[in-house]
Formats: C-alpha cells, sequence, structure tokens
C-alpha cells in the first residue's frame, strides 16, 4: 500500500479530486492515516472527519502480516 499527501495537479484533476492547500492535504492525509488505522486493527470502524466518514466500515481480509519491532 502507498499512501501520500498528494501533490499532482493533473493526476487529482483526472479522478476529481480537489488538491486543495498543502495544509488541506495534510490534514486529509492526517484523516486518512486514522480511518487506516481503523480499518487494518479492528473488526469494525466508524469514523467522522472533515474529509471521511464511515459507519460500522469493514476491511477483510485483514493483513496477514504482523508489524515487527526493530532493535537500535
Amino acid at each position: 500500500m502507498g499512501i501520500g499527501a498528494g501533490w499532482n495537479e493533473e493526476e487529482s484533476g483526472a479522478y476529481g479530486i480537489a488538491l486543495g492547500s498543502p495544509r488541506e492535504r495534510s490534514d486529509r492525509f492526517e484523516e486518512a492515516c486514522e480511518v487506516l488505522v481503523g480499518l487494518l486493527s479492528q473488526d469494525t470502524t466508524t469514523f467522522s472527519g472533515a474529509y471521511y466518514q464511515l459507519t460500522d466500515a469493514r476491511c477483510n481480509p485483514k493483513p496477514v502480516q504482523q508489524p515487527t519491532r526493530r532493535s537500535a
């Protein structure tokens, strides 16, 4: 999976998504990360933000891999 805050105006226009100001893109990215963590770690996710709204959303099957801790 690859996610980002967005920067390509031509690409966002092709998908009908307003690029937004750098602040809006940052806020949208922060919300997207919260949504993804919920979807990948909980059975159901309910989220209400400025950009995303989910009610009892499911993401199945869950990822097979578990995060690993790296020692310093």
